[in-house]
């Protein structure tokens, strides 16, 4: 499913990754200046971490914290490769319509946030939760092989009031 909702600061989501096969892409807007969103380069590269888990936060195209990341049982998840397309999802299952059977994370996070007035043109790279992406010693993408774990959890923190969206497909 997918949904986008205004949390205020100090609120606290986890998202729990029921079955072990979970994708949740995530994207955040700062909630008092919506132009202000995610930024997974900033995140990655201030911290000098690829991996994000326990400890580590999550950046504003402006340099702010927007949520930290508390309890992490996962580990596995990616900065990399963002929410997938409908054409992406399309080429690999037939089908990327918003509500079809294979519905595409992108398209289901902007219509999330159309409640907030924001557009295709606001969605930034998202961050995916519960799949693991790893950089071979080629440079290839590598979508971890090994199944999730059920039961395993993220938990964030708003650090800022924010627009927390997340749209649950395949990756």
């Amino acid at each position: 499913e997918y949904g986008a909702h205004r949390l205020p600061r100090g609120a606290i989501v986890q998202i729990v990754d029921v079955d072990g096969d979970g994708c949740a892409h995530v994207s955040l807007h700062h909630a008092a200046l919506l132009s202000e969103r995610l930024c997974l380069a900033d995140t990655t590269k201030v911290q000098w971490q690829m991996y994000p888990t326990g400890g580590s936060v999550l950046l504003s195209d402006r340099g702010r914290v927007l949520m930290s990341i508390h309890n992490d049982t996962s580990g596995r998840h990616d900065t990399i490769c963002s929410a997938p397309s409908r054409s992406a999802h399309e080429a690999k299952y037939g089908d990327g319509q918003v509500e079809g059977r294979y519905p595409n994370a992108r398209d289901r996070l902007i219509v999330a946030l159309a409640k907030f007035g924001l557009g295709r043109e606001d969605l930034p790279p998202t961050i995916s939760f519960f799949k693991g992406v790893r950089v071979g010693a080629d440079g290839s993408l590598i979508l971890d092989p090994v199944p999730g774990r059920p039961g395993s959890s993220i938990e964030l923190r708003a650090e800022l009031d924010v627009i927390f969206s997340v749209a649950n497909v395949p990756h």
